[in-house]
């Protein structure tokens, strides 16, 4: 049996899959693709949480149609 991939995925590349899309977004949906098991940590979710609330990322934020909550829970 193939054994799936493991990939842990840095605060910046989440946030630009999620905000811009670009190659860090390719990254993420490849990882569907080709059966890799993304991980993270709590430390990491945190930061990225952090990182959404930021004043100059609510424009960013708001223009994909969901809430920085709404992003950490997908």
């Amino acid at each position: 049996m193939k054994r799936k991939l493991r990939w842990v995925v840095d605060t910046n590349i989440l946030m630009s899959a999620l905000l811009w899309r670009g190659m860090p977004g390719r990254v993420i949906e490849l990882a569907g693709a080709i059966e890799v098991q993304l991980f993270s940590s709590r430390i990491l979710l945190d930061e990225l949480n952090a990182t959404l609330h930021k004043k100059r990322l609510i424009k960013p934020v708001l223009a994909t149609g969901r809430s920085a909550e709404q992003m950490l829970l997908d």
